[in-house]
């Protein structure tokens, strides 16, 4: 989780875009045993190969968001709570300063590549829902203020 170092979006008019995923790259046949393994309720095994890719693959956020899964379905769910909110507020420090620091920028779910981070994100706010803090669930869903998550 700590080997995120810069993510690279793009700019379109204060929309933007992260530039390549990961899975992009290479990383779907891995990604895919690991979910498979999730699916038959192997889950420390998924973890097992979901960390070896993200050491491998900092970017790949979708293995992040899996092995935060992996966690909750194994009814770990401080453990998963604060493994999620390490890795967004990690992702979130390697976003670009001028996404960060200028306002109405936009992050939309319709780019397949913000999709990974948009789902790591949702399930941060709903985690801070479940914990019953509302002013932080406020403003992730609203992505009010990125670096206060």
């Amino acid at each position: 989780m700590n080997n995120i170092k810069k993510l690279v979006l793009e700019e379109h008019d204060s929309e933007w875009c992260f530039k390549e995923s990961a899975r992009q790259r290479g990383c779907d046949a891995k990604l895919d045993e690991a979910e498979g393994l999730m699916d038959e309720g192997e889950l420390d095994r998924a973890v097992t190969i979901l960390e070896n890719l993200v050491e491998k693959f900092p970017d790949c956020l979708e293995a992040y968001n899996d092995i935060y899964l992996c966690h909750f379905y194994k009814g770990q769910y401080q453990r998963a709570f604060k493994y999620l909110k390490g890795v967004v507020h990690n992702i979130v420090s390697a976003l670009p300063e001028n996404f960060l620091s200028r306002p109405n920028q936009k992050l939309f779910w319709g780019f397949l590549e913000n999709r990974p981070f948009l789902r790591l994100y949702l399930n941060l706010a709903n985690a801070y829902l479940d914990q019953g803090d509302f002013k932080t669930t406020w403003c992730s869903f609203f992505l009010d203020d990125l670096r206060r998550i």
